[in-house]
């Protein structure tokens, strides 16, 4: 009974930690940062104060990195920018409750694009332009609720879905603006170790096999005198960006949350994804390559036997 309550009770502080904390020192840590960030430039935007309403399928799931990613900051950048607004001084506030009630601590993303931390207000107030999102795209995932999966399989809403994805080459060039970065003349290879975190120890359960996998790629880069650097999804978001804007070589696992990362890379990176025995991830595939000016390439490394045709 006292270990299964102190399971219970871990597993409670771990997922508080990772979805729903952000606590004033946090915000007041962000806009300390933020303020140190540069200016950037894309044609034609301008500030503004922009309500988002619906929300994406994928966001509703409210339950990991990669719904926060590709459900909520993705979609919300892209349709900000499609309205010309994509620029530091814009504030955003959403219609809808999901990462912002409770705030999570993974909104500190949006500072690479805005001065301020996105809001939640039911009826925005103060808003001067409204954009709503699309439920039905990204496609990134299935869902218990079969009549959510029907969309995916439609012409229509796999190309509203693409052409979502042709939007991935402008992030890096505004965040390497927002960093104030310059293209590395050097080659980098990046292993991104897998992120879970054992509720009672605090240690991930994945040490072994990272140092095993980055052990064996040290053997082979070696001989042709390329080192390999380790990155874990635990740092700080700018700390992870910074890293992944200037690499040109990123290697991850199922538990590296890799998809939600991919979206940094610079033009004519390549990404080697190593596949579970159950399953093949290759919808993010077709999301990376969708815009043939990125010239990314995306290795699916599976198992015998994995079907890779739609995920």
């Amino acid at each position: 009974m006292e270990d299964n309550a102190r399971v219970f009770f871990g597993e409670i502080r771990r997922l508080t930690h990772r979805y729903f904390v952000q606590t004033s020192a946090h915000v007041e840590q962000h806009f300390g940062l933020v303020a140190k960030l540069h200016d950037y430039t894309l044609r034609s935007s301008s500030g503004a104060v922009v309500c988002i309403t619906g929300a994406t399928y994928v966001a509703e799931q409210a339950s990991s990195f990669l719904h926060f990613v590709w459900g909520h900051f993705y979609p919300t950048v892209v349709a900000v920018a499609r309205q010309g607004h994509l620029h530091r001084s814009t504030q955003i506030i959403f219609q809808k409750r999901e990462f912002l009630c409770p705030r999570s601590q993974w909104l500190a993303l949006y500072g690479l694009l805005f001065d301020t931390l996105p809001e939640f207000d039911a009826e925005c107030k103060h808003a001067t332009r409204s954009v709503e999102l699309n439920p039905e795209i990204p496609i990134v995932m299935h869902y218990q609720n079969e009549s959510r999966n029907f969309p995916s399989q439609q012409a229509a809403t796999w190309k509203q879905h693409l052409d979502l994805c042709t939007w991935q080459p402008y992030l890096n060039e505004i965040a390497m603006s927002r960093l104030g970065l310059a293209a590395r003349q050097s080659m980098q290879i990046v292993y991104l170790l897998q992120g879970e975190i054992d509720a009672n120890t605090g240690y991930s359960s994945f040490a072994g096999e990272d140092h095993d996998i980055v052990s064996l790629l040290e053997r082979h880069l070696s001989r042709e005198g390329v080192k390999i650097r380790s990155l874990s999804p635990r740092a700080a978001w700018h700390e992870q960006v910074q890293v992944l804007l200037q690499t040109n070589v990123l290697f991850g696992g199922l538990h590296s949350k890799l998809e939600s990362f991919e979206l940094w890379l610079p033009t004519g990176s390549i990404l080697f994804a190593m596949q579970p025995d159950f399953a093949c991830t290759c919808r993010f595939a077709y999301c990376a390559a969708a815009n043939k000016h990125r010239a990314l390439l995306y290795v699916l490394a599976t198992g015998p036997g994995v079907v890779c045709q739609l995920g």
